[in-house]
């Protein structure tokens, strides 16, 4: 479904819908929350992308690819123990009082995708002054699982900001590693986007 304005009982279609194995909401209107209370049996795979929802909710005991591109929303899917990838795309330019919920989410807000094998992440960050000290700090007292299944983590984080060299602290995030013990490989990008008045540069800080 792409660029569909949903009109109805979006939960009461996808009831009837026993079998269906691939699922993508993209850009769609007239929903405010993507919540289906029922268990999709045979779902797979699942892209919910550019979608104006306040939450998302499935039950989908077989899924295996979970890609999801948007805001910070609470996401739970339920049941999914066989989900081997998943694909988080943050990008909104946060406003300052929201940037501390970013990099948190994900091993935070998220713990229903913690059987995962392979872990790709995408933020946007729009901050004007480091936070790293308390993000840290967030994520080693607010931990909800273990990713005991993770194997595969890649995490690219682009920050617009006014003073890039006030961000290198980034490597604290070293310590997502106790949450995923049997990780393999990481791979970090972080880029800076220097902005100030009216022009703009790109400093790559990989």
């Amino acid at each position: 479904m792409h660029r569909v304005q949903v009109v109805g009982n979006l939960p009461g279609l996808l009831l009837n819908c026993s079998i269906l194995e691939d699922l993508a909401l993209i850009t769609c209107s007239g929903v405010a929350d993507l919540n289906i209370p029922h268990q999709l049996d045979k779902l797979r795979h699942l892209l919910i992308s550019n979608m104006r929802v306040q939450m998302v909710g499935f039950c989908v005991p077989d899924l295996s690819y979970f890609w999801y591109q948007g805001a910070v929303i609470p996401i739970v899917l339920d049941g999914c123990s066989k989900l081997q990838k998943a694909i988080l795309t943050f990008h909104r330019r946060w406003v300052e009082e929201d940037h501390i919920k970013v990099l948190g989410h994900v091993f935070n807000g998220i713990p229903s995708i913690s059987a995962m094998k392979v872990l790709n992440v995408h933020a946007n960050m729009h901050i004007n002054k480091p936070v790293w000290s308390l993000q840290v700090h967030i994520l080693t007292t607010r931990a909800t699982c273990m990713f005991m299944n993770l194997r595969h983590l890649a995490y690219e984080i682009t920050i617009v900001t006014k003073d890039p060299n006030s961000h290198s602290g980034i490597l604290q995030l070293a310590q997502y590693l106790a949450l995923a013990p049997h990780l393999e490989t990481l791979e970090l990008h972080v880029s800076c986007l220097l902005s100030c008045f009216c022009f703009c540069f790109f400093v790559d800080k990989h």
